[in-house]
């Protein structure tokens, strides 16, 4: 049993403190402490949640006895099951590979004041990097890895509304110069050929806008919008920078402007 409080906030502004128990990558609410809007009275019952914790974990080994002060450790193990165990080495390892290539701040350096919540915003582009390499999946799927290897949950709402903020040119263009930067470091500062190509990526919708649009495609489907995707990466295929283009666009002249963009950074 792994015992937890979440604070969870309802639609009508108040927060409901819960003690969960994560079984197999989900939890289930094993007791309900109350709600309030009141900042002092939610952090009374988020103690009283703690300390039913202690009292609910203390019933569970009530029965590991002790021999001259030494907990007798087979008694307590077999009480042990995998639902109980969290994976952190995948976490260790790559995150600390994240933070060497000096990513991590790239929200908390930027000066811009249309960007709040920064230090938030960092935590969720480590975690959406990371989950992409340990959980891959939808973006969806963040939700799943950040309760299972973070016991944090978010909306998706606020993932979606970050994907905004990241892909503004501003941030997108700092994340690929900080890739480029570690990529020539790893390189002994030395990226002599590049490789470009286009990639299509299709929907399954009839109706175009400004960026889906009906054009060659490369997957076979010529009555759907499209998008191209241009990616540059150095010869041993690491990526250093990409574009995303209206999918009627000559594949010609997309090469032309990913390469004036890549210039100037």
């Amino acid at each position: 049993m792994g015992l937890r409080v979440r604070k969870k906030k309802n639609a009508s502004g108040s927060i409901s403190i819960h003690i969960i128990d994560r079984t197999n990558r989900g939890y289930k609410v094993v007791e309900s402490l109350g709600s309030s809007k009141n900042k002092n009275e939610i952090e009374s019952l988020y103690n009283k949640a703690l300390q039913r914790i202690d009292e609910l974990e203390n019933n569970l080994f009530h029965n590991v006895k002790i021999d001259n002060e030494q907990i007798k450790l087979e008694q307590l193990f077999s009480q042990i099951t995998t639902q109980d165990i969290t994976s952190q080495g995948d976490e260790l390892i790559f995150g600390r590979l994240f933070d060497e290539m000096g990513c991590y701040e790239i929200f908390k350096k930027n000066s811009s004041k249309k960007i709040r919540n920064k230090d938030e915003k960092n935590t969720l582009f480590r975690a959406l990097v990371l989950s992409r390499i340990i959980y891959p999946g939808s973006k969806l799927e963040l939700l799943h890895y950040l309760e299972y290897f973070k016991q944090e949950e978010i909306t998706k709402d606020k993932i979606y509304r970050f994907l905004d903020t990241l892909y503004t040119k501003e941030i997108k263009d700092e994340i690929e110069k900080c890739i480029f930067t570690h990529t020539k470091k790893i390189m002994n500062d030395s990226i002599t050929v590049t490789f470009y190509d286009v990639t299509t990526l299709h929907f399954e919708s009839e109706s175009e806008d400004d960026l889906r649009r009906i054009g060659f495609s490369k997957e076979g489907k010529l009555n759907r919008p499209q998008i191209q995707l241009g990616l540059f990466t150095t010869l041993q295929g690491y990526p250093l920078s990409f574009e995303v283009y209206e999918g009627n666009k000559f594949e010609g002249h997309t090469l032309t402007d990913v390469l004036k963009k890549f210039q100037k950074r």
